[in-house]
């Protein structure tokens, strides 16, 4: 038979025996063809290539399986079939199988049998993650979220998974009479687990927020990732406290420990803004609900934050490391507007915004400012002492002399109302020396002369009175007291310091320079 189902069977030639006659030949032909015949009529039937058996199904597309060997799928004809009694199964899904016998004779009528759905029911998963596999006996039938209809009533072993996650699995019963549901909950995340895990034991470390805010962003939590972000934002703008969660305290702690950890904060900061900026323009994502929950997050942590100069000062020294100078003026702007009347950190906001506008070449903001700045606490010499040694620093920001003239011009009347206000000696040693730098960056280096004497006078650390008598001799060469300058600076060359020895070698160098014009100019002349 074909197709498998029985074997069609074909009798041997027999071969001729040398010595027979006629007559024997006669007989064994005789017996050969009976044999055929019988073979023929009990297995194969009359017909020598078998008999057809024709089935139809409806629904078509049926399995058809001819005493358990799979035939084909329905409409079919099974062709090669022997007269009698044959087991038949047809399976099509969603659909109760069919079972029967069936006798082939010689004039088998074509089958049509009609199947029986199955009852089914409903089956909906709808947890997170998205994209978890769902196996219903170990066969994958889709991806969550996913709901099944018509699934045939029965008892299943529910498989939900995916890579990284907490598998989760039932046993489940479905009905036609009540749809089944999971939701409202979602499998374990071990790699979230872990990374909030680290994250709690410590919670000062900036770097567990950067990581597992990136984690829930790349996997679509983008509210967490937010959220994450911006707790790591109110650690970041929080100082170190080694006797906080996370540290074993700070009298415990070794330096070499403590300089680690600060400086691993450093780092920190400096990646926070990158990875914000990077998240913000992430392929595939979408950048701008991304930066526009993050602008809000920080607008909020403003809000609250805003009258602390604690936190104002972090936040607007991070901006200004990232070189985004509009945010930091505008941090300190906002603080001087929400700080409570008499705070005594107002100056230091004052300066501060001051020396942002400076770096932005903002100089006419910059001048209102300290005009306003020197209104409000001209009497106050620290504050005075304060803005004019940090200003003139940034005069060489402005690309005119005139504005850097400006700048310096600034710098000169804080010292000099500082100066006047100093009771202290330290104090007023360090404004004569500020002072003084001021008036060599104005080219006026005779009056800069006695100040860096008097503040070279008035220090006590031997560090600091070598750096200041370098100052003093380059004034004094400066003023063409070149004799003077030689002395100071051969007396300098002999310091234990190297960076003191080799600064008085430069102004060596600048001295026998400076001799050698005056000789080309005589010479000249």
């Amino acid at each position: 038979m074909s197709d498998g189902l029985l074997t069609k069977y074909n009798a041997p030639e027999p071969a001729p025996r040398r010595g027979l006659g006629k007559a024997s030949l006669f007989a064994v032909g005789a017996v050969f063809l009976f044999g055929v015949y019988w073979v023929s009529k009990h297995q194969l039937g009359a017909d020598v290539s078998g008999y057809t058996l024709n089935i139809e199904s409806e629904p078509a597309g049926a399995t058809l399986f001819v005493n358990g060997r799979l035939a084909g799928a329905t409409p079919l004809a099974v062709n090669g079939l022997s007269l009698g009694s044959y087991g038949l199964r047809l399976e099509k899904q969603g659909c109760k199988p069919f079972n029967c016998s069936v006798q082939v004779i010689e004039h088998t009528p074509i089958l049509k049998q009609k199947l029986e759905a199955l009852s089914t029911g409903t089956l909906q998963v709808d947890i997170k993650p998205d994209e978890a596999e769902v196996l219903l006996d170990g066969e994958l039938v889709g991806y969550t979220p996913l709901k099944l209809g018509h699934v045939a009533a029965g008892s299943y072993e529910l498989l939900i998974r995916k890579t990284n996650f907490d598998s989760y699995s039932s046993r489940i019963e479905v009905s036609p009479e009540m749809p089944l549901s999971f939701s409202g909950f979602e499998l374990n995340d071990k790699i979230y687990a872990m990374m909030n895990s680290t994250l709690k034991s410590e919670p000062q470390r900036v770097a567990h927020y950067l990581d597992l805010g990136h984690y829930l962003f790349v996997n679509d939590r983008m509210d967490e990732s937010v959220e994450i972000y911006t707790q790591g934002m109110e650690v970041m703008h929080t100082a170190l406290n080694f006797d906080g969660p996370g540290y074993t305290g700070s009298k415990i702690m070794s330096d070499d420990e403590k300089m680690l950890e600060k400086r691993l904060r450093t780092e920190d900061e400096a990646r926070f803004a990158k990875e914000l900026e990077k998240h913000r323009g992430w392929q595939h994502k979408d950048g701008n609900l991304f930066r526009q929950k993050i602008d809000e997050a920080q607008e909020q942590s403003t809000r609250k934050n805003i009258a602390s100069w604690a936190w104002a000062e972090r936040t607007g020294q991070l901006h200004v490391q990232n070189r985004n100078y509009d945010r930091a003026a505008r941090v300190y702007t906002e603080h001087i507007a929400a700080a409570p009347a008499g705070s005594k950190d107002l100056p230091l906001a004052y300066v501060a915004l001051i020396q942002v506008l400076l770096m932005q070449r903002d100089l006419p903001s910059a001048t209102e400012n300290f005009d306003k700045f020197f209104a409000l606490y001209k009497d106050n010499g620290e504050a005075m002492r304060a803005c004019g040694g940090s200003l003139y620093v940034y005069h060489d920001h402005l690309r005119k002399d005139q504005d850097r003239m400006k700048v310096l011009q600034m710098s000169e009347r804080a010292l000099r109302r500082g100066l006047e206000l100093a009771a202290d000696p330290a104090a007023k040693s360090q404004c004569q020396f500020d002072l003084g730098t001021v008036l060599i960056f104005e080219e006026r280096a005779q009056d800069a002369l006695p100040l860096f004497e008097q503040a070279v006078a008035g220090t006590q650390d031997e560090a600091t009175h070598e750096a200041r008598e370098l100052r003093l001799a380059d004034a004094m060469r400066r003023s063409g007291r070149l004799d003077d300058s030689r002395t100071l600076f051969n007396k300098l060359k002999t310091s234990a310091r190297a960076n003191t020895r080799e600064n008085a070698e430069t102004g060596l160098n600048f001295i026998e320079a400076d001799e050698a014009r005056k000789l080309n100019s005589k010479a000249d002349k």
